[in-house]
């Protein structure tokens, strides 16, 4: 609740496109274990310019959405 971290949690979050021009890339990484309640995702690959909202949910926790994320060309 309120955004704090679980940091019990080490289950695997998956990131998606909740809003925006286009899913992630082929080869984009989505998911991650979360270690101490974080969730660290390395090569998350958004190629088509656009205003982006992203998703993050593990199954068992409420779904949190990011701020929106602006790639350029």
């Amino acid at each position: 609740a309120f955004g704090n971290a679980v940091t019990s949690d080490t289950s695997t979050i998956t990131l998606s496109v909740n809003s925006g021009p286009a899913g992630f890339a082929n080869g984009s990484t989505t998911s991650a274990v979360a270690v101490n309640g974080v969730a660290t995702f390395n090569n998350l690959i958004l190629d088509t310019a656009g205003s982006y909202i992203l998703s993050a949910s593990d199954g068992s926790l409420s779904r949190a959405l990011s701020t929106s994320i602006t790639v350029n060309t």
